[in-house]
């Protein structure tokens, strides 16, 4: 181990040229010797990593061919939405890296049917792959989050209120963790938020004794403390854990169609609520907003 005034070795890394040096004069607690270590260490360890991703990336994005895989179900003007939608997901490379081939092409091909409403089923999706049906809707989940709302419209919405000045609306299907037939659809303005679904998911499942009384986060993965996707209250707990703020509007979060996320209230009793984007809507005067369907 190095004294504290023992010449520090000169660390040089050939990708960053990193360099620590220590003067002998300098005393220097041992301890802090061992972090500027482990600094050096670490960060070299990241950007191979982040080589490692990249090289990743590459390969998998070479090893996909829409055009190929895709032309015999697909117009060419529908295998260029799928382009969009694979270069959306490899934005979000981390995230999708560990599907295979098969996987993510069986995906963007679930994705497509659903858009220009082609009438298949999951299972001959699956066929056209060799995965299961269990698989491709897992696939298809995982894919969701990363694909812009917007090309799913036409399943919901005429051309006319498309192109129309009226507020999109999102509807979502809430589901109790615990009891499988506890379940209610809402639908919200792409200008409301998070907290707004919170308040009225605390109105639908009756828990106007706990209003406002404890914590609430969203996870927009799904993944229960996934920090990544946390939205939360209050102001201080979103400080001390860097979740995002549940006062942005929905249309802000980047939600996709049959995307899932959590809902996850009082932290010490962890009630849990799956939430489901099952469709999208637009503004009507007779409807009060967040409008409970069902």
């Amino acid at each position: 181990m190095f004294d504290n005034n023992e010449n520090f070795n000169k660390f040089k890394n050939k990708d960053n040229d990193i360099t620590l040096r220590y003067e002998k004069n300098e005393k220097k607690p041992l301890i802090f010797n061992l972090i500027d270590l482990l600094k050096v260490v670490t960060k070299t360890n990241d950007l191979e990593q982040e080589k490692l991703d990249l090289l990743a990336e590459k390969k998998f994005r070479n090893s996909i061919n829409l055009t190929k895989e895709l032309n015999e179900w697909y117009k060419e003007e529908e295998i260029k939405i799928a382009e969009g939608i694979l270069e959306e997901l490899f934005k979000n490379y981390s995230r999708i890296k560990k599907l295979s081939n098969n996987e993510l092409l069986s995906a963007i091909d679930y994705a497509l049917s659903e858009i220009y409403q082609k009438k298949i089923t999951q299972k001959q999706i699956a066929e056209r792959h060799n995965i299961s049906v269990y698989k491709l809707r897992e696939a298809r989940t995982s894919i969701a989050p990363f694909i812009l709302i917007k090309f799913f419209y036409k399943l919901f919405l005429s051309d006319e209120e498309i192109n129309s000045n009226k507020e999109k609306t999102y509807i979502f299907k809430v589901n109790s963790n615990y009891f499988k037939n506890y379940w209610s659809k809402l639908e919200l303005l792409e200008s409301q938020t998070l907290d707004v679904l919170h308040e009225v998911i605390q109105q639908i499942m009756e828990f106007n004794n706990y209003f406002k009384d404890h914590l609430y986060s969203f996870f927009m993965s799904g993944k229960i403390w996934d920090s990544d996707t946390q939205y939360s209250v209050p102001s201080e707990y979103q400080e001390y854990c860097s979740a995002k703020k549940t006062t942005s509007p929905l249309k802000e979060l980047n939600l996709g169609y049959t995307q899932r996320f959590l809902y996850l209230y009082d932290f010490g009793e962890c009630l849990k609520y799956t939430i489901t984007v099952i469709g999208i809507g637009i503004y009507h005067k007779n409807k009060k907003y967040p409008y409970i369907v069902q």
